[in-house]
């Protein structure tokens, strides 16, 4: 039978705190789940509590916990989105699962949205990580997510009949509409170096590293240095999911390295950025159960 436990670290002088899933018989796999922004170790619509319950179930040790001053963590509320910090915390996750678990030989990371970045950024940092989950990759440029928005939305909205309806009866603003179309297509044509320039300013702002790596050179990076196992989960019905697919289309180099056997892309139709309906989530945990024992 499968239990939970809290538990605590330190990282800093500051206090984590965590929930340990514990199978009834030892496994030599766990799984640490890796959050994204300030977001609670629940996750989003408890997705991450029936993650671990459904996993300890199956014989996995699940970790769940909360970065330096989110949830009931210690420490400040920090607005760093990646960088040495976070790799810290979850070293320190991984150690504690890794300490309830005396029997684990490796883990895998699991990360939804900006979660997805930071499991890039460390996985390959850390020998014990064989295999990570990547859902709905949060990517942080608006050029990006300008043509990503045109494609994926603005497009199919003004190809559908019903938009004229709603114009001509007064439920839509069009003039409002073609404005933010018109800002979208400007954001989208937008030069790169102004945009690079924009992101570290904006880095700057938000105590990021001096050394800011724009996050589709992230991506690049984590899936060249890291030669474990990837599945990656996007949602039909996520924005996210698209601007990922366009960093993708753009890059050589990530289209060879996904072209890789040991990498798993899944798309789930219909699915919101959090798999929030219940069949999504399902689907979600019953894949990643599957997946991690798959090797």
């Amino acid at each position: 039978m499968s239990s939970e436990i809290p538990v605590t670290f330190e990282i800093d002088g500051s206090q984590l705190f965590g929930v340990v899933h514990l199978p009834g018989a030892s496994t030599a796999r766990g799984l640490v789940v890796v959050t994204g922004g300030p977001t609670y170790r629940v996750g989003p619509h408890r997705m991450n509590v029936m993650l671990g319950r459904e996993l300890a179930g199956a014989g996995v040790p699940v970790m769940r916990f909360d970065f330096r001053g989110t949830g009931d963590s210690g420490g400040d509320l920090r607005t760093y989105k990646r960088g040495e910090p976070v790799m810290q915390d979850i070293r320190g996750a991984i150690d504690m699962l890794f300490k309830q678990v005396p029997d684990l030989d490796n883990v895998v990371l699991w990360g939804l949205c900006r979660g997805a970045i930071r499991t890039l950024e460390y996985a390959y940092r850390d020998s014990r990580v064989s295999g990570v989950v990547l859902l709905n990759p949060r990517v942080d440029n608006d050029q990006v997510g300008a043509v990503a928005s045109l494609k994926h939305y603005y497009w199919g909205r003004l190809t559908n009949p019903d938009f004229y309806r709603k114009v001509i009866s007064g439920k839509i603003d069009a003039v409002q509409s073609m404005k933010q179309v018109s800002e979208t297509v400007l954001t989208a044509l937008r030069p790169q170096r102004r945009r690079d320039a924009k992101t570290r300013q904006d880095a700057g702002s938000t105590s990021a590293k001096p050394d800011y790596v724009p996050v589709e050179t992230l991506i690049e990076e984590g899936f060249d240095r890291f030669r474990g196992r990837f599945m990656v989960v996007l949602g039909g019905a996520d924005l996210e999911s698209s601007k990922f697919k366009e960093i993708i289309k753009r890059s050589a180099r990530l289209q060879r390295r996904l072209s890789d056997p040991g990498i798993d892309i899944r798309n789930l139709a219909g699915a919101t950025h959090t798999f929030s309906s219940r069949d999504a989530m399902d689907t979600v945990i019953d894949w990643t159960r599957d997946w991690v024992s798959s090797f």
